[in-house]
């Protein structure tokens, strides 16, 4: 409860003006609601003793007013709760998917899309739950329980007395009953986490499951999850259902309450309208019990939720920024590696004890089997890692000194899986930059032009507004210099590209060449090649077995040794013997 009130808290802060006049509102509602029992003892009173009509007239006017406005703050706080709770929530949800995007490859790896999914949109939702409705509820019925208890202390101490015993009683039982069901709830989400992670990889795999005939285990893994999330649910549910026996004992009280109030009575000690004030009050609580009993069966899964919201918000990247963040200088960057040395968690992979040097403006072709290194070393020239060892230096400054938004803008990494974004053609240049990445009109006709699109550009008839993504498919050769055209509008220093033409037919892949002739011209590049022929541009070779360099030189000098092993390669003719 705490940890769901501090967040909750945290994230009002910044909407004092609205909370004040939410509050006000439910202070306001539960003196109106507490206000309508003590007219009605009134009028008891005066009727009992034959009070002169206008006076019960004024007081039944009274009892319907109060009910008027009573209504009309309900709706108030209704509207009030939620425009906060929605503020609050979405500031939420932007700050748990920013601190998705600073975390680290590795925790990428390691967390399902779909569960990243839950936590970022549906956990938030519980607490838009707690602060829209729960928060709400919990407050003006809380309020009203108070106030009844208050004002039955003041009727009769005795009165008093017997309805604070059981509301003692139900409380201890509810508190000793949260943590169970807590952790119960909390186990609930990481299944369904679970359950969304594996829908989301199943379906994105939904090709490659038909094409298998691999439907029947496909349903029996998401089945087995579904499972999963039941049996923690009734658990849950269970363990829920014992916690709201508090609520019984709660009615228990205020029936005998009741009882000694019709007893104190019969002794000439309270008067008709008093006993008929204590069964109202009595009937008064009764929803407001059932709300909280329901509104503390919620609580928990939003417990569960806020946990796991805070578990994110404190997860920390490795890869973190210099105290003192240096910027790349301009141009293409040399390159130096002196032995760089990295493992993956699982103890697989990595590299070992790599050494290069590479002049600025060189072209870095890598070769290597697959399980090598060679996407490792992309990742660690990106600075999606940082190695375990050794030290990486770009235009002369170590990768660790340079800041972090400088590097992504001068350092480009171009994968096999381009990612076409859902929106226009001109977002996905530029990725929705707010300022279009400084990129003008001209700019980014002028490097489509570059890339041999600009047919293609000039067939869509909205040119740079043409809508990419679902629905809007293009080739995957067009995915690729879509990509490149993104760096080309970067101007980056180093660019990295991962097999640059092994999706693209034989057309695109001219139009490609005729690029990358522009674009290596103006930076560094290292090329990740799975086939020989892609490396004839390469100024110098490295080669790595194992995670280690196997060798490394410049191309034409390894081609001219017949030592070498790309020169054995080359002779051989073994196109994609590297795969």
């Amino acid at each position: 409860m705490f940890s769901i009130v501090s967040l909750a808290l945290a994230y009002l802060r910044p909407y004092r003006g609205r909370l004040l006049v939410l509050s006000l509102l439910i202070v306001a509602g539960t003196a109106l609601q507490l206000l309508g029992p003590l007219i009605l003892r009134g009028f008891v009173d005066g009727a009992a003793r034959t009070a002169p009509l206008a006076g019960l007239l004024a007081l039944a006017a009274a009892y319907c007013v109060c009910a008027g406005v009573q209504q009309l703050a309900g709706v108030g706080e209704g509207y009030v709760a939620t425009d906060l709770a929605m503020r609050a929530t979405n500031r939420l949800r932007q700050d748990l998917f920013d601190r998705c995007l600073r975390l680290d490859l590795s925790f990428h790896q390691a967390t399902p899309p779909g569960a990243l999914i839950q936590r970022i949109d549906q956990d938030p939702a519980m607490l838009n739950n707690v602060l829209s409705r729960m928060g709400v509820a919990l407050a003006s019925n809380g309020l009203i329980i108070l106030g009844v208890l208050v004002l039955l202390v003041v009727l009769d101490w005795r009165v008093g007395l017997v309805v604070i015993a059981f509301s003692a009683l139900a409380a201890v039982l509810r508190v000793r009953m949260a943590l169970p069901v807590t952790r119960a709830w909390v186990r609930v989400r990481e299944r369904a986490a679970e359950l969304y992670g594996t829908l989301e990889e199943l379906l994105g795999a939904t090709e490659d499951i038909a094409g298998a005939g691999a439907g029947v285990h496909a349903e029996r893994r998401l089945q087995a999850h579904s499972r999963d999330v039941l049996r923690g649910t009734l658990r849950a549910v269970l363990l829920d259902t014992t916690a709201d026996a508090a609520t019984t004992l709660f009615e228990l009280g205020m029936t005998a309450a009741l009882a000694v109030a019709i007893l104190l009575h019969d002794g000439g000690r309270l008067t008709y309208g008093d006993v008929f004030m204590v069964a109202t009050y009595g009937t008064l609580c009764i929803a407001p019990l059932q709300a909280l009993g329901r509104q503390m069966q919620d609580l928990q899964p939003a417990g569960a939720a806020v946990s796991r919201v805070r578990e994110l918000l404190s997860a920390r990247p490795t890869v973190i920024e210099s105290s003192h963040p240096r910027r790349l200088p301009e141009g293409p960057l040399h390159l130096e590696l002196r032995g760089v040395g990295f493992a993956y968690g699982d103890g697989e992979g990595g590299l070992s004890g790599v050494d290069l040097d590479l002049p600025g403006g060189s072209v870095l072709g890598v070769l290597g089997r697959t399980g090598s290194g060679k996407t490792t070393l992309a990742r660690l020239l990106s600075r999606l890692y940082d190695p375990d060892v050794g030290r990486i230096r770009l235009g002369g400054i170590d990768l660790v000194d340079v800041e972090l938004a400088d590097l992504r803008r001068r350092v480009a990494y171009v994968s096999q899986e381009v990612q076409i974004i859902e929106g226009t053609l001109r977002s996905n240049l530029t990725l929705f930059a707010e300022d279009g990445d400084g990129a003008t009109e001209g700019a980014l006709t002028g490097a489509l032009d570059a890339l041999g699109l600009d047919a293609w550009l000039a067939s869509r008839p909205e040119g740079l507004e043409s809508l990419l993504g679902t629905g809007h498919p293009i080739s995957a050769g067009e995915e690729q210099l879509v990509a490149l055209a993104r760096v080309f509008l970067r101007e980056p220093g180093l660019v990295i590209l991962d097999e640059p033409s092994a999706r693209l037919d034989p057309i695109t892949e001219r139009r490609l060449e005729t690029a990358m002739d522009r674009l290596l011209r103006r930076c560094t590049t290292v090329i990740i090649a799975h086939r020989l022929e892609t490396l004839e541009r390469a100024t110098h070779l490295l080669v790595l077995e194992d995670g280690a360099v196997a060798e490394f030189g410049p191309r034409d000098r390894l081609l001219a040794d017949p030592g070498s092993r790309y020169r054995r390669l080359r002779e051989a003719g073994m196109v994609g013997v590297l795969r």
